[in-house]
């Protein structure tokens, strides 16, 4: 088919995919771009442009009727008219919100059954027991539906390269706060110091502690996702999701007390910043070397992350000892604490005195 005709039935495929989505078929949507075109048509000679046996026109012809887009004349022959698209498609895509709305309450109404049909005093209603291939999209799922908040205490093992859990960063951009506490071990893995930081920058925030007791995921205080066996490879055993209970109470305030006692991460994202002194005005890289040695990071792992040799570190950390006047790396960290060079805060007006370490 060539000239107009074949005009009409070249459109790529991805623009069909919208319309599609609520509720015209191939067909369907052929014959409206076709008589959009158009303004109006004949039935039989729009069938003969599309290359539609009469059955299919027929069909396609009366659903879009009945859908709004299409009208028919009322005097002379009998043609078909083009509905304005923007009129017609807003009154079309409002009639599928409200259909999904009522799909919607409908699901709610089938997991209200679904809890109510259990064993009375049964906890399955409560705690959930999720397949491990499961997590992967439940997980996005959660995140997704997050209004406020996600904590997560990040741990071995991943269920997924971590590069490839990039849905935090587009909730981020949408305002949702995000705290993550990393277990130590984790900051000898190749290029995680660059997520950490990727995700700071992002708006996350980031702390460390040395061991933690399980890994999981909070989501609005409301639902927390947890491994069903603590330090089991990731691959062997399902995983817990807690909804409301007693539970999942004690598991928010495990995590507020991990929050509390881990190091802030800040650092590791530090900008340079001109000046000397003991104030908050600490060189970038000294900054993040700090941040990984108190973090609990050996000389040797802290040198692979900032690119230098074992020996530039230990001198570099003998300096920061030499300007703070301290002769131990414990009293380095408690003065870098005092002078707020690992947060963003401040440092008091007035510091308690250092003690004393043998």
């Amino acid at each position: 088919m060539t000239g107009e005709a074949g005009a009409l039935r070249s459109h790529p495929a991805g623009r069909d995919a919208p319309l599609e989505s609520v509720g015209l078929t191939p067909v369907e949507i052929r014959a409206y771009r076709a008589l959009v075109m158009l303004r109006e048509s004949r039935p039989n000679e729009l069938r003969r442009r599309l290359g539609l046996t009469v059955e299919e026109a027929e069909q396609a012809f009366a659903a879009l009727t009945a859908l709004g887009l299409v009208t028919t004349t009322t005097n002379g022959p009998l043609r078909l008219v083009a509905a304005p698209p923007d009129v017609a498609g807003e009154g079309l895509l409002l009639k599928r919100m409200q259909e999904l709305q009522a799909a919607r309450m409908e699901f709610v109404q089938l997991a209200d059954e679904y809890r109510a049909a259990l064993p009375m005093g049964t906890v399955d209603e409560l705690i959930e027991v999720v397949p491990r291939n499961a997590v992967p999209q439940l997980n996005d799922q959660l995140n997704s539906q997050a209004q406020d908040e996600v904590m997560w205490v990040n741990a071995q093992p991943y269920l997924a390269p971590v590069a490839t859990y990039v849905k935090e960063l587009d909730r981020l951009a949408e305002g949702i706060k995000y705290r993550v506490i990393y277990a130590r071990p984790l900051l000898d893995e190749p290029g995680m110091l660059d997520v950490i930081r990727r995700d700071i920058r992002a708006g996350e925030q980031a702390r460390v502690i040395d061991k933690v007791p399980l890994k999981m995921g909070i989501v609005d205080r409301r639902v927390a996702l947890l491994p069903l066996l603590t330090g089991a490879p990731s691959g062997v055993a399902g995983w817990l999701l807690v909804h409301r209970c007693a539970l999942l109470e004690a598991l928010i305030a495990l995590f507020e007390t991990m929050w509390l006692s881990a190091l802030p991460l800040d650092g590791v994202v530090a900008l340079p910043v001109e000046g000397d002194g003991t104030g908050s005005d600490l060189a970038s890289e000294d900054t993040r070397l700090l941040t990984l040695l108190l973090a609990g990071m050996t000389d040797e792992a802290i040198a692979r992350q900032l690119g230098m040799g074992k020996r530039t570190v230990v001198r570099r950390v003998r300096q920061l000892m030499n300007r703070v006047g301290v002769s131990t790396r414990m009293q380095l960290g408690w003065k870098a604490s005092q002078l707020g060079w690992l947060t963003s805060q401040p440092p008091p007006a007035s510091t308690p005195d250092m003690p004393s370490v043998p």
